[in-house]
């Protein structure tokens, strides 16, 4: 199960933020500024299971709770 936020995003503030970031890779490319990502990682502790297995005739119920996402 894949979960997207796409759908949800601005297309002219997507556009404007892609130009900007291109432009600092093009100056990386040239040699005048260092370009680092960074990236965010985070869990969270309600269970996302799109498949299990189980007996046959048998039904896998985890109880429905809400936890919230911790980032680090």
């Amino acid at each position: 199960m894949r979960k997207s936020l796409k759908r949800l995003r601005d297309p002219e503030a997507f556009a404007k933020c892609k130009r900007a970031l291109e432009a600092l890779q093009k100056q990386e490319d040239q040699g005048k500024i260092d370009l680092y990502y960074f990236d965010e990682s985070g869990f969270a502790l309600d269970p996302s299971m799109p498949y299990a297995w189980q007996e046959p005739a048998s039904v896998i119920e985890l109880p429905a709770m809400r936890y919230g996402r911790i980032n680090v």
